[in-house]
């Protein structure tokens, strides 16, 4: 097994004896794969490469799992939710963004989104407060309103994300309806525990790898995919009747 940093230039790989390549969320601009499938070696990668000869893909529904998501907050009374969002080109955040927006216009609601400038916990929750502290203003265009719902899907520590609304005067979930993008085992300890809508990463991975296998050790020859469903588990954090 051999791991490259993510944009590796094909110098680094072009003389390695790879089976096979696994691409991890390539970016809109990365040549990676073009490169690899020219190179007649199997990709693994998201559905950005779906339908391409010698590629394979697994991936999660980003459009259903925000419809999911806004939905939930929706029926929980959140008029204007906003969206932390990685400055990120990945197929998935870009698909997140999209179906973000079709759902707030479909809603007659206002789309707010706040992106973080990198990835950890700090540029996250610097996000997050820049999201709290500056709303849009109301629909009358008088005086600035305040989130009532934020769905975080730029990683970052759950319990750091409450403490950043409770700095800024937000009561969990009476004045913030709160939904994390996590993995984050924690979340059912906090107070209030934190709804999550989970990736599931583990079993991208498994669905990966038996793909894998399947091309390598079974000679599968056309190209296959898999979606896997995500998981968007409520917890007190975004219902205000208690957890679901």
């Amino acid at each position: 097994m051999v791991l490259l940093p993510a944009g590796s230039p094909q110098s680094e790989w072009a003389d390695l004896p790879l089976d096979a390549v696994v691409v991890a969320d390539p970016v809109a601009d990365d040549r990676i794969v073009d490169d690899v499938l020219a190179a007649g070696i199997p990709v693994f990668s998201d559905r950005s490469v779906e339908g391409r000869p010698g590629a394979h893909w697994v991936d999660v529904d980003a459009g259903t799992a925000v419809c999911e998501t806004l939905g939930h907050l929706g029926k929980q009374g959140a008029r204007r939710p906003v969206l932390v969002l990685p400055d990120s080109t990945t197929r998935f955040h870009t698909g997140v963004l999209a179906a973000s927006r079709e759902w707030c216009t479909a809603h007659g609601l206002p789309e707010r989104v706040v992106r973080a400038e990198a990835v950890g916990n700090g540029p996250v929750v610097r996000a997050v407060e820049t999201a709290l502290a500056e709303a849009p203003a109301g629909a009358t265009g008088e005086g600035r309103e305040r989130p009532d719902a934020l769905f975080v899907v730029a990683e970052a520590s759950p319990p750091l994300v409450l403490e950043a609304a409770r700095r800024h005067g937000y009561e969990v979930p009476r004045d913030l309806l709160l939904v994390c993008v996590s993995e984050d085992v924690t979340v059912e300890h906090t107070e209030p525990a934190v709804t999550t809508l989970r990736l599931r990463p583990r079993e991208v991975a498994e669905a990966g790898i038996e793909l894998l296998v399947a091309v390598l050790e079974h000679g599968l020859r056309e190209s296959a995919g898999v979606l896997v469903p995500t998981r968007l588990e409520v917890r007190a954090s975004s219902s205000r009747a208690g957890p679901a």
